[in-house]
């Protein structure tokens, strides 16, 4: 309870700028910050690290609420994936964070510097992408429901399960406070996508938005430097 306290203190000054930079109450983004905050701790990150953490997930549910049309509490839950690693309300937000696309984002953003892995998964994702052609090709030909469609869509099946679990493997290396952090980077990144598509602005400008969103990556890669 003490280290949620302190964490809650690092975030009362961020929680009075909320209302208008994200359209989030004072008092709702404390009640998400200190929900955040809490898992962040409960899951071994320091009070510092989670609550930055918890300042970037209040912005980037308040930015997924606005892109979405969906309430904040909705942005909030699916948020949680994050810290559970369930995928599903994410994906209902266009977020696909299954284990390939998390370990493409550990090797971009460092987690994974292996040379071998990286190898593997480019190998791993050329057979998934030929199996999804073989499967759009059989679907084209001969239509989904024909034996041809089905027999493909198995063999896709088989590659996708082949590429999650060799990722599953090599994110497993990392400890439970980087996943999350790896996580976070994750959604941060497919939601300024999003912003660019509905918000195109100057890259500049992107970069000063985005600003709040930045703070938890920076202290991440000093915790892993």
């Amino acid at each position: 309870m003490l280290r949620l306290v302190k964490v809650l203190k690092l975030l009362k000054i961020f929680a009075d700028t909320t209302l208008e930079t994200y359209g989030i109450a004072k008092g709702t983004a404390l009640d998400m910050a200190a929900l955040f905050g809490d898992m962040g701790t409960s899951m071994g990150l320091t009070d510092s690290e989670a609550a930055n953490l918890a300042q970037g997930l209040v912005g980037l549910a308040g930015d997924l609420a606005s892109f979405k049309n969906i309430g904040v509490e909705d942005a909030q839950n699916a948020l949680k994936g994050i810290f559970t690693g369930e995928t599903e309300s994410l994906k209902t937000l266009g977020i696909v964070m299954n284990e390939t696309t998390l370990l493409q984002q550990a090797i971009k953003e460092g987690f994974v510097s292996d040379q071998k892995t990286a190898q593997q998964l480019a190998k791993e994702q050329i057979n998934l992408e030929k199996a999804q052609a073989a499967y759009n090709e059989a679907v084209k030909k001969y239509g989904s429901d024909s034996l041809q469609a089905r027999e493909a869509q198995l063999k896709l099946d088989e590659a996708q399960a082949a590429t999650n679990e060799s990722a599953k493997a090599s994110l497993d290396t990392l400890s439970e406070s980087e996943k999350i952090m790896l996580r976070y980077s994750f959604v941060m990144d497919a939601t300024k996508k999003m912003r660019k598509e509905i918000l195109p602005i100057p890259a500049m400008e992107l970069q000063t938005v985005c600003e709040p969103h930045k703070r938890p990556r920076k202290r991440l890669r000093q915790v892993l430097a």
